[in-house]
């Protein structure tokens, strides 16, 4: 189960990013998860203390809780607590698997500037991250496929702008490397591309 998890960065870095934010609400984020199978998308959420440790319903079992504040009594700023649970689909019982463990902060997230935490939300974080460890020397221009017609699928997706075409005979059209693990190449007009925005992360880009 947490092989399925470290093999999907993108979700390590949502639950850093909210583990830093709120780590003064001593929280654990909750990964709950439909199954270990491809495509599996995961609920990822920010639970604080004042719901784990006053839990008059029970929800939260007292080993957990026990773990959390033993945790939180010693290690505010050393890493955060998250709970992954995975619900499988029927005929896959063995699979359901329920587990906690503890993820130390690295960094990077403690050089994120405060008004990123503010402004920025947890998906924002994680994909430009991947962003950034994609392309380290950050000299990219990102782009988002907008307004297609005959392939009106495209539209929404992210890509880096390489720059006029070579194969198209058309001189207005620009080649978009798709960023959605596919590989592709896709040759589009000027109006069929926005830049994509781009978030400042850490401190010395406030500088």
């Amino acid at each position: 189960m947490f092989a399925w998890f470290d093999a999907t960065p993108y979700y390590g870095h949502k639950a850093m990013f909210l583990g830093w934010k709120h780590r003064a609400e001593n929280p654990f984020i909750s990964v709950k998860l439909p199954s270990t199978r491809p495509g599996s998308v995961p609920e990822i959420v920010m639970v604080p203390r004042s719901v784990w440790d006053e839990d008059p319903t029970k929800t939260f079992p007292n080993v957990m809780v026990m773990a959390l504040k033993a945790h939180f009594s010693r290690h505010v700023d050393r890493g955060y607590m998250f709970n992954l649970s995975v619900d499988s689909p029927k005929g896959d019982p063995e699979d359901t698997t329920n587990a906690m463990a503890e993820m130390v902060f690295t960094e990077y997230i403690r050089k994120v500037h405060v008004s990123t935490l503010k402004s920025v939300t947890a998906d924002e974080f994680a994909a430009e991250y991947m962003r950034r460890q994609r392309y380290p020397d950050n000299l990219v221009i990102f782009v988002r496929l907008i307004g297609l017609v005959g392939a009106a699928h495209l539209n929404g997706c992210e890509g880096v702008l390489k720059g006029p075409a070579r194969s198209s005979s058309d001189s207005k059209r620009f080649t978009v490397h798709l960023e959605d693990g596919s590989g592709k190449n896709v040759d589009v007009k000027r109006q069929n591309y926005e830049l994509l925005p781009r978030p400042r992360l850490v401190n010395r880009e406030f500088e």
